[in-house]
């Protein structure tokens, strides 16, 4: 994309500039109709479903052409309201808003879930409790959501959801084919399934699909709202899925690999559910509460104090070479807290963290339950005061770089965003939390954006290296007169 401010922020978060630079417009060839449209209606008129949702869940199933791209997701919500069409269905499920999202990002604004991208789900039409659902239900659901594949033959399936239960596994037939295979894993690595899913079309004869695996949306806007990384990793399977759609080779890079393990490792150490149909019979979810978002709040503004320190302590940032300025800044924060992680993921995890204290504050708590929130906001406001003073001391001699102008803005910014409050004659300190979030957001994405600006320039740096080169080699004459004799060639013999 020439245009470098396209697609900055997508599910709350400053997009990584590597994943930006991935953008690309995605054209679908949409001519041969298909019936899985019309499958998808007939399986919700069995099952005496509302004319209503029968006619969203079949705009969201569309287009009624082959090919394109599919996400498979789970079950549909009980409480969508189809009686207010697809628009507000969509807007009102965080699910299918973020799927929107991701896709209308990646795509340049060529694809979106209401006209060229299907979601279907692995049990259309029924949100009921699994463990009590009839084997014949769950059966007919699963060979709905199949037939509908068989029928599109899609490009790619992107898949989103599992049902976990053991006990009609069986019933899943040839739909565990469709099914996510846990955070961070690929289709087609050694252990896991191949790339390529098989089915056996309603004619006998054979079909395969390209799929790449995403964890469904809400493990991380729903169980796991202060992880940045999972949802960077929803945007990186959104532009895989537009790559193969494409029929552009996939191959992972190592920042691709290092986004997916520790997505994986962060998500098995939280032991949360990668989907929502588990979590329903999980125990392993902790609830946390607004106390327990602000301490890791605090543990984030040190973890980002510490590697902005690092930077400019060990970088000298005011070199003019682009590649030393970006690798300074893409330098990791290698402290046992900060876990290898970068400078602007720290900053998008505050973001988020800041972002789920505002929700949780607007609550109606309990009188004891308000204190508790009362005091972790002074705590809050407390160390965000003592983050702002240290980092005006390391910003003072920073010198004029890009990065430090970055930073000495941040600062100001988030130094407006804390106050001295007063009540009963006591003073206290205070944190306006929402423009503390919109701080932590700027700074990160000023940070992505500082960073693909540089890489591009690296790009141009490159070829112009290459181009000129390329130039000297052809304008070269090898002949003889102008090389000379060659002389003083000796045989050597290896003993």
């Amino acid at each position: 994309m020439s245009d470098s401010d396209y697609g900055k922020v997508c599910l709350n978060v400053a997009v990584d500039h590597r994943i930006r630079r991935l953008y690309n417009p995605v054209h679908i060839n949409t001519s041969i109709p298909s019936s899985h449209v019309s499958r998808i209606k007939t399986r919700g008129a069995t099952l005496l479903s509302t004319e209503d949702e029968i006619d969203v869940t079949a705009q969201l199933a569309g287009p009624a052409t082959k090919g394109g791209i599919v996400v498979m997701l789970q079950q549909p919500r009980a409480n969508h309201q189809f009686q207010k069409g697809i628009d507000a269905v969509i807007e009102g499920c965080n699910t299918l808003k973020a799927v929107d999202d991701i896709f209308s990002t990646v795509s340049c604004n060529t694809l979106d879930i209401r006209t060229n991208v299907a979601v279907l789900d692995l049990l259309p039409f029924v949100s009921d409790e699994v463990d009590i659902m009839p084997d014949d239900k769950l059966r007919d659901s699963f060979c709905a959501s199949v037939g509908a594949i068989c029928d599109k033959e899609p490009d790619v399936v992107v898949c989103a959801g599992r049902i976990h239960t053991k006990k009609f596994a069986p019933s899943k037939a040839e739909a565990i084919e469709l099914e996510c295979i846990g955070v961070g894993k690929v289709f087609g690595a050694r252990y896991t399934p191949p790339i390529e899913a098989r089915f056996q079309k309603p004619d006998g004869g054979p079909l395969k699909v390209p799929r790449v695996n995403a964890s469904h949306p809400s493990h991380a806007l729903h169980y796991n709202p202060h992880v940045s990384s999972f949802r960077q990793l929803l945007l990186l399977n959104g532009v895989e899925a537009c790559t193969r759609v494409r029929a552009d080779d996939w191959d992972d890079e190592e920042w691709m690999v290092d986004l997916r393990s520790r997505s994986q490792a962060t998500s098995n150490k939280l032991s949360t559910p990668p989907s929502a149909s588990h979590a329903r019979h999980s125990n392993a979810k902790k609830k946390r509460y607004f106390p327990d978002y602000q301490d890791l709040y605090s543990d984030k503004l040190l973890d980002i104090q510490q590697h902005i320190v690092q930077i400019f302590l060990y970088s000298p940032l005011n070199t003019e070479s682009p590649s030393k300025l970006y690798q300074d800044i893409m330098s990791r924060d290698l402290t046992p807290a900060g876990g290898g992680v970068s400078l602007s993921e720290h900053c998008n995890d505050a973001s988020l963290l800041l972002r789920e204290m505002t929700r949780l504050q607007q609550k109606d708590w309990s009188e004891s339950r308000a204190r508790d929130v009362e005091l972790s906001l002074q705590d809050a406001a407390g160390d965000t005061a003592d983050f702002v003073k240290q980092l005006r001391k390391v910003v003072k001699t920073a010198g004029a770089s890009q990065f430090a102008s970055i930073i000495r803005r941040f600062v100001d910014s988030i130094a407006n965003c804390i106050a001295v409050k007063v009540r009963n004659g006591d003073v206290f300190p205070g944190i306006e939390l929402m423009p503390g979030c919109v701080a932590f957001l700027d700074l990160a994405t000023e940070i992505e954006s500082l960073l693909l600006k540089l890489y591009e320039e690296m790009t141009r740096q490159n070829m112009a290296v290459a181009d000129e080169l390329s130039s000297h080699l052809e304008n070269m004459t090898l002949s003889k007169e102008k090389i000379g004799p060659v002389v003083g060639v000796t045989e050597v013999t290896m003993p």
